[in-house]
């Protein structure tokens, strides 16, 4: 397999092997695309964003490495993790992989269609989950335009408790589309 920096694994099944999603009402078999996070430190060292380490290394309690850091203040956020969907017509689901530890912040999330239309402050709660849990649906960007951008940072209204994703593709977004 290449490395892109839009990094995605196509895979067409008829059902989910992850048995925290079910599969579309829909016979037709669907595309599933598994989507690898890109991390960005936006600040370190500085009185917002203490230390130059602004995310940490760990494995969750189902053995998978994953990334974690504290949520901050919204107005300082440290970091950024951005996921590059496979851009398509089709209608898609969006799971995000959340760790079975280390996930206990609320986080907010942002989805951008091609034509650069935004949906703003998707609330996304981690700490009742584990898994693969549905984010968002392509249906959430203004026009029903393709999602071609998700992306969150540490920075949150609700600036306690850890964020935490999965570090490969494996353990990233999963998108389910129609087929």
């Amino acid at each position: 397999m290449r490395s892109f920096q839009r990094i995605a694994v196509l895979v067409v099944s008829t059902a989910l092997a992850t048995a925290a999603i079910t599969a579309p009402a829909s016979a037709e078999p669907s595309q599933v695309f598994y989507i690898a996070p890109h991390v960005t430190v936006t600040e370190a060292n500085t009185d917002g964003c203490r230390g130059a380490t602004q995310y940490f290394n760990a494995r969750d309690y189902q053995n998978v490495e994953i990334n974690w850091t504290n949520a901050t203040n919204e107005d300082h956020p440290c970091l950024r993790v951005d996921y590059y969907p496979v851009t398509t017509s089709r209608f898609c689901n969006f799971y995000f992989y959340v760790p079975s530890n280390y996930a206990t912040a609320r986080m907010e999330w942002q989805l951008e269609s091609q034509t650069g239309e935004r949906l703003v402050n998707l609330v996304f709660d981690e700490n009742p989950y584990s898994g693969f849990t549905w984010l968002a649906s392509s249906g959430h960007v203004p026009g029903d335009a393709p999602v071609s951008h998700i992306w969150f940072t540490d920075g949150t209204a609700w600036p306690s408790g850890r964020i935490g994703w999965g570090v490969d593709a494996g353990h990233g977004i999963m998108q389910v589309c129609d087929a």
